[in-house]
């Protein structure tokens, strides 16, 4: 349907509610208004509610909200291992790099252990 027949549709409708309200008794219509105030009582209100007012109901859940906190607290755990095991495949593979260096050099393994071979890694490696 398009927006000119939904319309008309709703207009249909609500002449029709009309028409059968007001064929109905006193008795009746004050107990449908009663209950439409006792509902209408009930009902929620949406609150305006600042940033800070809305990270202060998020840090103190209420019961509905509890699984929005353990599905947040399950992502960030989940994405602090990734980040930790990501740190540390890059890092082994720096490593892997450095060994696969030193192991194709000419210099013989003897070399490494001198403390004098160390300091000129240090010296050379700073300039």
């Amino acid at each position: 349907m398009n927006e000119r027949h939904e319309q008309q549709f709703a207009l249909k409708i609500a002449q029709r509610l009309n028409d059968g309200a007001r064929d109905l008794s006193t008795e009746t219509a004050g107990r449908l208004t009663a209950a439409r105030n006792l509902a209408l009582a009930h009902q929620k209100q949406p609150v305006a509610q600042t940033a800070f007012a809305t990270l202060g109901a998020y840090i103190f859940p209420e019961p509905m909200r509890f699984r929005q906190m353990l599905v947040s607290s399950v992502l960030f755990l989940s994405l602090t291992a990734f980040s930790a095991f990501w740190m540390a495949d890059r890092e082994i593979n720096e490593m892997s790099v450095i060994d696969s260096e030193l192991l194709a050099d000419e210099l013989p393994i003897g070399a490494f252990a001198d403390q004098g071979f160390s300091t000129w890694l240090k010296r050379t490696s700073s300039e």
